[in-house]
């Protein structure tokens, strides 16, 4: 009997039997399953899929190219499992038929030896984090690395680089990472591979394929990482050319194009058995941190496929998945723009909500402003916990346009972690030619080390209320622009009134970028800026468009049919009012509408801007001139949990524009900040190094009456971080 430790992987292989008209891969057909009994009379469902094994090569003659799995065994059936409990644990397993039949197989046991695996993730108690078995903290600390080469940093779509990738975010304090499981181009479930001659037919699945998602499993469980399983993306279907997918009527399949693949009976069922498959085969894995249905499951074509009929979808495939997987595993998906599916994140199937964030050209300064307003409102809205899973600056270039010191990426870890019911930092998306090419990993230490003592899943976390006493504004005469970011994922789409402060502040709200006209699913929006400009000045909404990503934007000759239409009221009166049309600027390799302003007086208005027509139209940010009379210096945040607070403060000269320029980052060295709502009573303040994750500063403060602390903060140059943590007594 073989012996393996706790939530270790246990397989056991079996010929197929007589295969003769069943698809191996449809259950309805054939299916290997039994019954997993531990060592305390607890049952468990398993279940078997069919497989071959497989050898991982490099093209002939290109041993940069892309590798191939070539099959070097027959066609068999695998049962893999893990213990949880330890102790012997008997597995009685059967094939059952189409046409009735019941095999028998002969009973399998192994012993369960104790191990020091925390084992798989669940919901902690507050339904915010994460936790292991073991009752530890699970942060997902880590970026996308969804395929080997996605910036063409490296030469082919080699495992290898996927893997030094995995080890360097492991050797740095990473946790996570996010897979596209369903990525042509490299691997792929059930797409053809783009070095596959032959294509899969309806019913089939991708064993090749399957085989280097096996490799890229088995070394986050070798290096501690968890997984962000995404199932499938929407790139693979927004096109409608279905020529590399088995679901496509060439290749044998129902569909036509993407609303088939969520309408057909046919489609559906094959999917239903997709679900079963990816559960049996990785299943058993605790380096499973989620399942993610879908990758942007809004950029299926949403004009082929009602938003209702995805809603379904998910509803279904979850109850599917939930049934077909014992081990419990979270479910999620994303979506590109949270307007299109709010019903989503409500129904019991999704247990995680997301967010993607980009910026478009420069429309996004400090990213740290944007992710806190993804944050709260995610959470207030669907009580769940809630994940920035892809986010950059721009996502029409690479990351490294815009800097390579990695503040960017630093930001985005410390400002989405440190927040009140927070589950960790986001997920960069650009893992090889922005981090890895750069060896930003180093940044992945400071969070890590941070993180390590708290225990933030246990019980509630709360807003921590931060008061800049001294230090915060630096004031501009004469007043300057003011660019009021719009953004690609704005989740604050119940909001429709704005107030803009001389500092630029809206008080975490976020605008959205997205201006449906009237058909759209009844997803018109309007918004209400209330504005005091100090001197006579401009309103200016940066549209645009180009490319293959107009978004809904048609062409001066065909504007105005269909044409989305703006319309500005300045105090309740049509200031402007006119289809949009995109011009392109000298040099410009993206097209503009760039004659949307209108003229503000001094003094305080009421600005309407709105799509009276039909379609939609982008903006990138808002832009108004001679308006900014006062610079933030620095900003701050943080949560309570118990008896222990945390807290970050960051020089908003710390970004992206700076590195741009050339610009050194100003240090800040008169910071004073009121720490208020406190208990009171005898704390210890502790300053961090947020790069190299350690202490750098320990004193002892004393809280009084009125639950309020003055603290001076050290000088700092990028930012700097701080725990308060109250004195046993």
């Amino acid at each position: 009997m073989s012996a393996s430790s706790l939530y270790q992987r246990v397989e056991f292989t079996f010929p197929a039997p007589d295969l003769i008209g069943l698809n191996p891969f449809d259950t309805r057909d054939i299916s290997l399953r039994g019954v997993m009994t531990d060592p305390h009379g607890t049952r468990q469902d398993v279940y078997g899929f069919a497989d071959r094994d497989h050898r991982l090569d490099p093209v002939p003659g290109d041993p940069k190219a892309i590798e191939r799995a070539i099959a070097t065994g027959p066609l068999v059936f695998r049962v893999r499992v893990s213990a949880q409990v330890a102790g012997r644990h008997d597995v009685k397993l059967w094939y059952d038929c189409r046409d009735g039949r019941r095999i028998e197989l002969e009973t399998v046991a192994f012993e369960a030896v104790p191990g020091d695996h925390p084992g798989h993730v669940r919901l902690g108690a507050n339904g915010y984090s994460f936790a292991t078995e073991d009752g530890n903290p699970f942060y997902p600390i880590g970026s996308n690395i969804c395929w080997p080469n996605m910036m063409a940093h490296f030469s082919g779509q080699k495992l290898e680089d996927s893997r030094q990738m995995l080890l360097r975010l492991a050797e740095h304090g990473g946790t996570a990472f996010r897979l596209w499981a369903n990525a042509p181009w490299a691997h792929a479930i059930d797409y053809t591979g783009k070095e596959q001659e032959t294509p899969l037919k309806f019913g089939e699945l991708n064993l090749a394929g399957c085989a280097k998602l096996d490799a890229l499993v088995n070394w986050a469980e070798e290096y501690h990482l968890r997984i962000m399983f995404c199932i499938d993306s929407a790139c693979n279907w927004a096109s409608n050319d279905l020529s590399r997918s088995p679901y496509s009527k060439a290749n044998g399949g129902p569909c036509e194009n993407s609303a088939d693949y969520f309408n057909l009976p046919e489609a559906r069922a094959m999917t239903r058995e997709k679900m079963k498959y990816v559960a049996a085969r990785w299943g058993y894995s605790p380096a499973i941190w989620c399942w993610e249905f879908w990758n942007e499951i809004d950029g299926c074509g949403l004009q082929f496929v009602n938003p209702h009929q995805q809603l379904a979808w998910h509803q279904e495939m979850g109850r599917v998945l939930r049934q077909a997987d014992p081990y419990r595993h979270l479910i999620t998906t994303s979506t590109g723009h949270p307007l299109n599916f709010p019903a989503l994140w409500r129904i019991p199937e999704i247990e995680i909500t997301q967010t993607h964030h980009y910026g478009y050209k420069d429309s996004v300064t400090h990213i740290s402003d944007v992710l806190a307003g993804y944050h709260r409102d995610n959470t207030s809205l669907y009580h769940k916990p809630h994940i920035a899973s892809e986010l950059g600056v721009c996502f029409a270039s690479n990351q490294s346009d815009w800097e390579t010191d990695g503040s960017t990426l630093h930001n985005a870890l410390w400002s989405s972690a440190i927040l009140p019911k927070t589950c960790g930092p986001g997920l960069l998306w650009y893992w090889d030619g922005y981090i890895h090419k750069h060896d930003l990993y180093p940044h992945y230490c400071g969070i890590a080390n941070f993180l390590k003592e708290e225990r933030w899943h246990e019980q509630e976390t709360l807003p921590l209320e931060i008061a800049p006493a001294r230090g915060l504004f630096r004031k501009l005469d004469p007043p300057g622009e003011l660019k009021v970011p719009t953004t690609l994922s704005g989740s604050d789409f119940y909001r429709s009134c704005f107030e803009i402060g001389g500092e630029g502040c809206l008080a975490g709200h976020l605008i959205p970028n997205t201006w449906y006209g009237n058909e759209r699913f009844g997803m018109s929006f309007r918004a209400v800026f209330y504005v005091n400009y100090p001197e006579a000045g401009q309103f200016i909404p940066m549209v645009w468009g180009g490319g293959n990503n107009t978004n809904g934007i048609i062409s001066e000759a065909r504007a105005p049919v269909g044409a989305p239409v703006v319309e500005i009221r300045l105090d309740g009166k049509v200031a402007l009012h006119r289809p949009v049309v995109l011009t392109k600027p000298e040099g410009a390799t993206d097209l503009y509408c760039d004659r949307l302003a209108i003229d503000v007086p001094a003094g305080s208005h009421e600005i309407e801007l709105r799509n009276v027509g039909q379609g939609q139209f982008i903006t990138g940010h808002l832009l108004l001139t001679h308006y900014q009379t006062m610079s933030r210096r620095y900003s701050a945040q943080g949560l309570r949990c118990g008896n222990r607070c945390a807290f970050w403060i960051y020089n908003r000269d710390y970004q992206w524009e700076t590195s741009k320029a050339g610009r050194a980052v100003e240090p800040i060295r008169d910071a004073e900040l009121q720490l208020c709502g406190l208990t009171p009573g005898a704390y210890e303040l502790q300053w961090w190094d947020t790069l190299a994750g350690q202490v750098t500063q320990c004193e002892r403060v004393n809280v009084g009456g009125d639950g309020a602390l003055k603290v001076c903060v050290p000088a700092f140059v990028n930012d700097i971080a701080g725990k308060l943590i109250k004195s046993r007594p």
